[in-house]
């Protein structure tokens, strides 16, 4: 993009810069997200191509990708995976305890 476009990004820097979070994503609440593009690659490309650049982002990106936060995506996918593991060795946890004291009662019945 041209010279116009990253003073704009500059200038606007403050509504559209998310805060870095350990595990490589972004928060943007709050925040909106700047896409641009110019009419040659949209003319070249169409829509659905490659020529969208959100403010903040190394390089163009489809449209959804652009306004999408796929490393945040990802994060939230892994923690809900490691959430249902420790929800599933907790429900087993259980089961053996549960199993272990009727066990233990039927080994006390004469």
């Amino acid at each position: 993009m041209g010279v116009l476009i990253a003073q704009l990004a500059e200038l606007t820097e403050r509504h559209w810069k998310g805060t870095a979070y350990d595990g490589g994503f972004h928060m943007y609440d709050g925040k909106l997200p700047i896409v641009v593009t110019d009419m040659k690659h949209l003319k070249e490309h169409g829509p659905a191509g490659a020529i969208f650049w959100r403010f903040g982002r190394p390089h163009n990106q489809t449209l959804l990708r652009a306004i999408g936060n796929p490393r945040r995506a990802a994060h939230d996918t892994r923690q809900q995976a490691e959430y249902a593991a420790r929800q599933r060795e907790h429900k087993e946890k259980l089961r053996r305890i549960a199993a272990q004291h009727r066990a233990e009662r039927e080994a006390a019945v004469p």
